[in-house]
């Protein structure tokens, strides 16, 4: 899973969260996601990094 591109909905999933909260989450500087014409993309590497982070845990 390690170079998987995720959608909001997978994000959602993972993260346990809801839609709404996960659209602000992707829209905000700093978080690890970009655009493909409609679709939202959260590299899954680069998300649990920034989850470790934000938990205050740097990622060794």
């Amino acid at each position: 899973m390690e170079n998987k591109g995720l959608t909001i909905n997978e994000l959602c999933k993972i993260v346990k969260m809801s839609y709404p909260t996960a659209l602000k989450l992707v829209n905000q500087p700093g978080f690890p996601s970009f655009r493909i014409g409609k679709k939202w993309v959260i590299p899954y590497a680069q998300l649990m990094d920034w989850l470790a982070k934000q938990a205050g845990g740097e990622k060794a």
